[in-house]
């Protein structure tokens, strides 16, 4: 599959894109990237899984509103609720791992009929998902596993976290 690696030189950006080391972009579907605090996946439309089947609709997956759109957040916007994902889980969700660098993220994004851009962020800590690396084209869904895995939803235009959902023991 054929991708574009571009490294990021970004000594005049601002504090928080400056922290971006690198990203791949995978044409048309994601955009994977590691800063100094986490490695993530940004959603850009939908995608095919490996099992086969048609194009996955994330929008009609995550949201219960039929009018919502596609929403494609920036790195930018990442990294700065990344800040703000730390101090919510130390503040309502102490027992998950402390450091959230070695989680890896994935992020999709709608806006919701009422106007309100939604940021979905799930989390996983898991090493061999990492090395197949197939999380950088799809979205990971593990069964138990505790707090190895969980996911949240940000509300963007109203700052606040809802929805979080830690996988259980099996």
């Amino acid at each position: 599959m054929k991708y574009v690696f571009i490294g990021l030189l970004l000594a005049t950006c601002s504090p928080s894109v400056a922290q971006v080391k690198s990203r791949i972009i995978w044409p048309g579907r994601s955009i994977v990237f590691k800063t100094d605090s986490t490695e993530g996946m940004i959603f850009r439309k939908a995608f095919k899984p490996r099992e086969g089947g048609g194009r996955v609709n994330l929008v009609r997956i995550f949201s219960k509103d039929e009018n919502a759109k596609l929403y494609v957040p920036s790195i930018a916007v990442v990294v700065n609720v990344e800040e703000i994902l730390k101090n919510y889980l130390a503040r309502e969700h102490r027992d998950l791992k402390e450091d959230l660098s070695h989680y890896v993220k994935q992020y999709f994004g709608y806006i919701t009929s009422k106007g309100d851009t939604i940021l979905c962020i799930n989390c996983f800590w898991n090493d061999e998902i990492k090395k197949e690396k197939y999380w950088q084209k799809e979205p990971v869904n593990v069964f138990d596993g505790g707090s190895n895995y969980f996911r949240v939803r940000y509300n963007v235009t109203k700052k606040e976290f809802f929805a979080f959902r830690e996988n259980g023991l099996g």
